[in-house]
């Protein structure tokens, strides 16, 4: 069953939700149901700054670069030959994201995973921490 769950293409409607949730309302602990998102825009803002190891490679990396989004200061990843940004996922907050993304997503495979996830956020070794995260 999660095979073919893997094989099913991308939809409009999938790409439409990755795009709406950093708007969607932070991680809610106390919530029984778990039904609030594990990130926003502040919150990854706050786990960046705690993150040291980002902060230094944010001044020797010329492909992270520190931006402002809707008011608030994040550090965005250029993958190599392309245009677009992702917003980096601290360490701290990497299996929040990888575990919301995964159930949202309808428990897809590790392909449709991170062709998914790497459309707008990036973190260190995100191809082999979610193949490891759907074992």
């Amino acid at each position: 069953m999660a095979d073919a769950l893997s094989r099913l293409p991308i939809n409009n409607n999938t790409q439409e939700n990755i795009e709406i949730m950093l708007n969607h309302p932070p991680h809610d602990p106390n919530d029984p149901m778990n039904n609030s998102y594990p990130l926003d825009l502040r919150l990854i803002e706050r786990h960046q700054s705690e993150d040291q190891e980002l902060l230094q490679q944010l001044d020797s990396n010329p492909r992270l670069i520190s931006t402002q989004i809707q008011g608030t200061e994040v550090i965005m990843y250029n993958p190599q030959r392309s245009e677009r940004m992702c917003v980096v996922i601290p360490t701290s907050l990497e299996k929040p994201a990888t575990r919301w993304i995964h159930s949202l997503l309808g428990h897809v495979g590790e392909k449709q995973m991170h062709a998914t996830l790497s459309k707008h956020f990036w973190f260190p070794k995100m191809q082999e921490k979610i193949k490891e995260y759907i074992k």
